[in-house]
């Protein structure tokens, strides 16, 4: 196990350093900060206004909202389809994860650090 912690460590300090030097890269590029904002904006603000229209009571998407509840959610959590979903979704995902650091971790304590130092 604590071999295991070590290796992860070792690998999150590797990534740390890789990405110093792109967020670096980002911060002196004033044109490539303004576009990665606008993709970020365009990504996000659709789900920000999602979620806000969710408390409203109408039962389509209508901005700004009319009332505010929380029974949507309330019949989403009480449907047996819907739950059983989200418990397939959460097994899948955590069965993912946890096959997926089996094999990582493994591997990574193999990959030897000189490698990274030459790449960069």
């Amino acid at each position: 196990m604590i071999v295991i912690t070590f290796a992860v460590m070792k690998g999150l300090n590797v990534l740390a350093k890789s990405m110093d030097k792109q967020v670096g890269t980002l911060r002196k590029n004033k044109l490539l900060t303004m576009i990665a904002t606008v993709v970020f904006l365009f990504l996000f603000l659709p789900l920000v206004i999602i979620v806000i229209t969710s408390f409203g009571t109408e039962a389509i998407i209508t901005f700004p909202i009319k009332g505010f509840t929380i029974d949507w959610y309330i019949m989403a959590l009480a449907s047996k389809a819907f739950m059983s979903s989200l418990q397939l979704s959460l097994l899948v995902g955590i069965v993912a994860t946890l096959l997926a650091l089996v094999i990582e971790l493994p591997a990574a304590t193999c990959y030897p650090e000189t490698n990274l130092k030459e790449r960069n």
